[in-house]
This record gives structure tokens, sequence and C-alpha cells, in this order.
């Protein structure tokens, strides 16, 4: 799928809510209006924290939809109810965050009711689920959609009248059978009546990996119906569905989901629960699983272990070593040619650390589907499980070449130490376990990757340039700068100051990430200059050169610094009536030359 697209953020309320099964929880009402508008991270968007009242609770797999409408906008009639999406994480850490989808409709036109009770499990859960809530900390709740359907700055959906539940917790079905802790082929068989769903329940006291094939599958069932015809979905022990099968068993009716070997993801050790009925069975999170079947009969649930060998590591192009600094690599590539990198971790990227993965300097690679430089990369561990992929950074803004960022880089979390494949090719590829990975590229040509590394918890995204600064006699360094990162609005987000270095450099660290900020840079006796549509998603260069003149710091030439100049006139470092910001070139005195400076921009005001 390509790239997503943001949801306007929302004011929200809160009440405390005891639920059935959960000790708290918080029932937050999407104000009237709310609606979906940009891609992720556009300052457009409005950001509301919400503060948690207590008492504490988990953060579960799972929301419970409380009703209201979702109203498709016109000029936007491709919209999806189900691209609708709401990122909940606490907003000291926006990177660790749990995304939902607010409905599993398709495409619709007009008003959609939203379904009061349904239960909403998280699609995308970088972390954030799990995680204990306290009293006091504050939540970031923002909605966005999947993909951008139409213009920038339209609304595409409108909420009216809904709410959620954060926090609810859904209990296990009723295991029809508990095959317990299984190492072995073990199977059951049961009888089903039309329409029928029944559960099934084990426990893995080891990872099944790339030493271990689990197959769970139906292929012994004989007497199902006219076809045998099944459906089986795997759940985590919280209700999160992990995959579901159809067709895939041994005759093309009976099903299997297989993990460990070279199918991606591992199964790590823990209790799951395997829900089983008849052709045609719906699943979703949170145990949601209803079925249509008229067939009846007898289905053999199936869980097959095979010991397998693992799979050797690819061959590399280039092994980057320890990384602990920005590097990067230009290969040349054939039609539907995949390359492997490696490199190594010393320490893990927490989340006050930034590390990407990009191949954002590619401008060689051509004739992609989509166009020019259409590029994915896939990230591997050492033991060939496939962990994080990416197609295009920003679709919607035709970015088709491909990022993945770690701690405060972007949204994939935190990275552990260790050794790591990174898979690289054109649009499309498709990524499996085991090093598993096949292209179907039209395109060829010099694709860019580069490692972005920056340790040690900086704080933010480092933005880092050069300052000319206009009519000085000396080098700038020691300059001191003031510094604003403001958002669409040109409301400041972020500030400080910096010092520069020798020839004008500098660097500051700021808490803002995302795409189409505003990098605003003053010095001392020099106008204010914006350097606009930085993208501050990763390490962001920005040069800029000042205009000098404002004796009074301003930020604009005129007659107030006129006299305060026209005061200091001809005097010398050192004399009573020597003011140092009136010598704007900074020679030691202010003259002719100082005023031939502020003459030359006269009325001239800064950004």
């Amino acid at each position: 799928m390509k790239t997503n697209t943001l949801f306007r953020s929302i004011l929200l309320s809160s009440s405390l809510c005891v639920a059935a099964f959960a000790s708290a929880a918080s029932v937050i009402t999407i104000p009237n209006g709310t609606g979906t508008i940009d891609a992720a991270g556009d300052p457009a968007n409005t950001v509301i924290n919400y503060t948690v009242t207590g008492p504490a609770y988990t953060v579960t797999p799972t929301i419970t939809v409380g009703g209201g409408t979702i109203t498709e906008q016109l000029g936007h009639e491709a919209t999806f109810a189900s691209e609708a999406r709401m990122r909940i994480s606490l907003a000291s850490n926006p990177a660790v965050f749990a995304d939902f989808q607010m409905s599993t409709i398709g495409g619709y036109t007009g008003t959609l009711a939203l379904n009061a009770g349904q239960n909403i499990a998280a699609i995308n859960n970088a972390g954030f689920v799990g995680s204990t809530l306290n009293p006091g900390d504050v939540l970031r709740i923002e909605f966005f959609e999947s993909f951008q359907d139409g213009a920038a700055g339209e609304a595409e959906s409108i909420f009216d009248g809904a709410s959620f539940t954060l926090g609810t917790v859904i209990p296990p079905p009723t295991a029809t059978f508990d095959f317990g802790t299984v190492s072995s082929t073990v199977s059951d068989t049961r009888t089903y009546g039309p329409g029928e769903i029944k559960w099934f329940k084990f426990t893995l006291a080891s990872e099944v990996g790339a030493t271990t094939l689990l197959e769970i599958n139906t292929d012994l069932t004989t007497a199902f119906g006219a076809g045998n015809d099944t459906e089986i979905g795997l759940y985590a022990n919280d209700g999160t569905l992990i995959a579901n099968d159809d067709d895939s068993g041994v005759n093309g009716l009976q099903s299997l989901i297989a993990r460990g070997g070279s199918n991606a993801p591992a199964l790590p050790a823990g209790t799951y629960w395997v829900a089983v009925g008849g052709f045609n069975t719906t699943f979703a999170g949170a145990w949601n699983v209803t079925s249509t079947s008229v067939e009846t009969g007898d289905i053999v649930l199936e869980l097959r272990f095979t010991p397998v060998e693992p799979p050797a590591p690819p061959t590399v192009v280039r092994d980057f070593g320890t990384v602990n600094a920005n590097v990067s690599d230009t290969r040349n590539y054939a039609t539907a040619e995949v390359k492997w990198y490696k490199f190594t971790l010393a320490s893990a990227i927490t989340a006050a650390d930034f590390f990407e993965i990009n191949t954002r300097q590619t401008t060689g690679f051509l004739g992609g589907a989509f166009g020019d430089n259409d590029t994915e990369i896939g990230l591997y561990s050492d033991a060939g499980a496939l962990l994080f992929t990416n197609d295009d950074e920003d679709f919607g803004a035709n970015i088709l070449t491909s990022v993945l960022g770690f701690g405060t880089a972007g949204a994939n979390g935190e990275l552990a130490a260790g050794t790591y494949y990174v898979a690289v090719g054109g649009f499309n590829m498709v990524f499996n376990g085991g090093w598993n990975v096949v292209s179907t590229s039209t395109g060829s040509g010099d694709i860019v990757l580069e490692l972005r590394f920056s340790g040690g918890g900086g704080g933010g995204n480092d933005v880092t340039g050069t300052v000319t600064l206009s009519d000085l006699s000396n080098d700038p360094a020691g300059e001191v700068i003031q510094w604003e990162v403001r958002d669409a609005f040109n409301t400041a987000v972020d500030s400080g100051t910096a010092t520069l270095g020798a020839g004008g450099t500098y660097g500051f660290d700021t808490t803002v990430s995302g795409f189409g900020f505003t990098v605003w840079i003053k010095g001392a006796t020099w106008l204010g200059k914006s350097t606009f549509g930085v993208d501050l998603s990763a390490p962001a260069v920005v040069n800029v050169t000042l205009i000098n003149g404002d004796v009074d710091g301003d930020n604009e030439v005129g007659g107030s610094d006129l006299s305060i100049l026209s005061g200091a006139f001809l005097s010398v470092d050192g004399d009573p009536n020597y003011v140092a910001g009136a010598d704007l070139d900074q020679d030691g005195e202010v003259g002719s030359n100082d005023l031939s400076i502020l003459s030359g921009n006269f009325l001239l005001t800064g950004d």
C-alpha cells in the first residue's frame, strides 16, 4: 500500500469509566465537526494533549466505539471509512504509539453510522500497547487517514456524536479444546453446525522461528460439507488478530497458517488462540469472529511441527560494520534486482536517539511503475526475521524514496543492539521471512542507501548549516544567533539560541519532527530570515544569508537604528558613547561604513 495521510487532531474531553473487565478506562468524546485533513506530521494538523485522570490502567490492544457518525465530504467520494485512523501515544514520546481504525467499512457514500459497542483492535502498535497510564500522564491523540484521496487542506470525512473508550479489556472466548504446551504435531476433531465458530488454545514454550516450522491447518478435514471449505484465524492472547486464512490448505479449500522457517514473522513463546469455522468467516480484532457458513460436519484442526534448517544469510554488497555516524553507499540496480546490506549497532537506539535508514538521496533510479526513484527497503534481524518495511516516504507528495526511522527519527520505536540486514530494490517488492525477498520492479539505475545516526539523546532532530552575516569584517565565530521552528500558521513551536563556529557554521536540536516546518534565524544586528518547507523528519541542513543594520534588535532597519548610530558616530571601542550594536561591521569604531550599511538597508524588515 502507498503512503498514509493524517487526520486533523481534536479537542478531547474525558470521563472515568469502570468496565466489567478493566480496572479503569477513559471515555473520550470526539467534538462534532472533527474532520480528516492532511498527511502525518503536517503542521496544519492540530494535536491536543489529554491528561489521564486515574486510576492507573494498562493500554489494551482494543478500543470500544461509543457510536456516532462519519460523513463523507463532497469531492472525496473515493474515501473509505476504514481509512479513518486514530493514533494514541504519550505526548512525551510520540514515536511510540498505537493506531486504530474507527470503522472497518470500505467505500461508502453519505453518512455512515459507527457501530456502538464495536471493539476495534490496534492495527499498528509501536510499543504503546501494554504500557501503564498513570494519573497525570499526558496523551497525544491524533486522527488521520491511511490514504489521502483529495487535495491537501480539505476534509475528507467529518465525525459527529462519536466517542470511544481507551483501556477496554475484552475477555477471551471459551476454548473448545486447550492443546496445552505443544512442541510436536497434535490434532483435534470437532463437529460444526451452520455458522458455528469454535476456539482452540495452545501454548509455545519457546519461539517458533528459523529452525521450527509450525503449520496450523485443516488439511485432515474430509467430512465438512460438500468441499471441506474451512477458514481459520490465529489470535494473540490479548485478542489481537495475527493472521487468518481461507484456502491455502492442501486441496485449495482447506486452510493453512504457517510460522517459522521462511514464514515471517516468527511466533514468540506464549499462549495463542485459533478460531475455526466454515466459509464465509470474517475475522477482526478483539476476538471478533463471525461466520455465515451454511455447511455442517467435522473439521480437523492440526498443529503440525516440522524441524527445518535455518536459511543462510544473504550475500551483502556492503557491510557497513558498526555504525556510529552517517554512512551511505551507491549501487547500480538492474530490473527486478535486490541488493543486501549489513550493519551493526553497538548499543540500542532509544527514544532519545536518532537512527534512520533511507534512499532519500536517490536520483538516478529510473522507470518505476509510479515514477522515477520509486524504491523499497526491508529491515531484517541477523536470524532472518522480517522486522520493518517501507515503500514510499510520502506517496501523496510524490516522494517515492523510502525511509525507516527509529528513536526520534520516526514511528518504528526503539531498535536493539545487534546486527541487521537491509534489502533494497525498486517497487514492487515482496518481503518474506528468512531473507526471502522478491522484486518485480521495472526500474533500473543507481539507488543510494543511507544510514543516518545521531546517538546521545539530543531530544530531537538536528538542524545544521551555515549562517552568512553580511557586511561583517571578521570571521563570525562566536556570534550568537536566535532560532525558531514555526508551524504552518507561523507559530513558533520551538526556539533557542546557537553560537556560530568558524565560517558561520551552527547546529541545534529541536523536539519538533515532521514535514513542512519553517526555520527562522536572526543575528544580533541582522534581520531575521525564514527558510520554508523544512523536512524535520530527519536531520536538516538550513543555510541562510542575513542582512545587517538592525542596531536595536527589533528586526527592522529604521529611524531608531539611525538615531542610535548617529549618537555613537565617530566613537571607538572604549569611548563613553560607543555602542557595540552600532558598530555594524565590528571593526571597533562607528563610522562611515556602518552608516553606509544602515543606509543601504534602511526601511527593510526581517521575516
